[in-house]
């Protein structure tokens, strides 16, 4: 189900609406699941610089493991800035179709 809209999700869609979900959630947040989620959602307040850029890639590539039906391609932080906000764009092939998407996805304050 769509988070917004709450419209039936099928394919890339739901795939990519897991990975995102799981980037969101902050991790040891879900009863019986704690492994679950990421620590994206506090990187995004702490300042940025070359270890947390490191840490934010890995959170991406540890969501993709939630998400069997997508392979994270490539990806590239577009922007972190020391206020907060973030900027990612990848690439992943979603595994049914062998199609490619690219997609972009953008937390906090714009400055």
């Amino acid at each position: 189900m769509d988070r917004y809209s709450g419209a039936e999700l099928s394919g890339p869609e739901r795939a990519f609406q897991s990975v995102e979900a799981t980037l969101e959630t902050p991790r040891k947040s879900q009863v019986g699941a704690r492994s679950y989620g990421s620590d994206l959602p506090l990187r995004i307040s702490s300042p940025m610089n070359e270890e947390s850029e490191i840490e934010i890639a890995a959170d991406l590539v540890d969501a993709f493991l939630w998400e069997p039906e997508l392979e994270l391609l490539d990806y590239r932080l577009e922007q972190a800035t020391p206020t907060g906000m973030l900027r990612i764009s990848y690439r992943a092939k979603f595994i049914p179709s062998g199609e490619i998407y690219t997609r972009i996805i953008e937390k906090g304050e714009r400055t």
